[in-house]
């Protein structure tokens, strides 16, 4: 099986923090799917600092080899991303663009991912940049890399990340452009029960900030979710 992505070696543990906590913030979702196989996703939310309103109408369909996603959101802005992922064995090319009416074409990128059974790669390639990354898997060890560099020539970022994964547990590490360090602990110690930590370090400002979170699945529909920071911030 392949290695995750680069940027995905703290993947457990971001989406403990990441995931079902809305900081205030009310969202409605509504998913649907059509009698040829197609998705629609509705979803709107309102902010709870500002109250600010926005929504978005997304749809996904697939023919042949090709899967379209198109996501039209109340910023007057239309998201478009055409995937082939079969063309060969391990390799998955997206084609992402963003359309705005009032200011054209803009966010065009192109990825592509090359997925063997202890390496993964994987690029993004912008009228201005490439950024490139690569894991090598050696048993449960993982050890990866990235790189950005611009159309110009200039290096303008690094970094490097060494995880191990088992799995209820899953350990990462990564040195960003030299200066910002980042330790994350992800523990399932049962079923209906994870928790995980993170550590950052940066070393320009001398500031380290530490973090934990939790899930504890009540039953087959519900859960409940916490973390808190070094500030003693906490969010349920």
């Amino acid at each position: 099986m392949a290695p995750p992505k680069f940027a995905d070696l703290s993947k457990s543990v971001n989406d403990l923090f990441k995931d079902d906590f809305g900081s205030g913030s009310t969202k409605v979702t509504v998913k649907a799917k059509t009698a040829s196989g197609g998705d629609l996703k509705i979803e709107g939310s309102r902010a709870g600092a500002d109250g600010a309103v926005s929504a978005y109408v997304q749809t996904k369909f697939t023919h042949n080899k090709i899967a379209v996603q198109e996501k039209l959101t109340s910023k007057n802005t239309l998201e478009t991303e055409i995937t082939a992922a079969k063309l060969a064995k391990g390799v998955k090319v997206v084609l992402a663009n963003t359309y705005n009416p009032a200011k054209g074409i803009s966010g065009l990128k192109l990825k592509a991912d090359y997925a063997a059974d202890k390496f993964m790669f994987n690029s993004a390639t912008t009228p201005k940049a490439v950024d490139v990354g690569a894991v090598y898997a050696h048993g449960s060890y993982l050890l990866g890399a990235s790189a950005g560099v611009t159309t110009a020539g200039a290096l303008s970022s690094t970094a490097f990340g060494l995880a191990y994964a088992e799995k209820d547990l899953k350990l990462s590490s990564t040195i960003k452009n030299g200066s910002k360090v980042e330790g994350c602990v992800f523990h399932a110690p049962s079923a209906g029960v994870q928790t995980g930590v993170k550590v950052n370090w940066d070393a320009s400002k001398s500031a380290c900030c530490f973090s934990a979170a939790t899930k504890y699945k009540l039953d087959a529909d519900s859960f409940v979710k916490a973390k808190v920071n070094d500030k003693l911030s906490c969010d349920l």
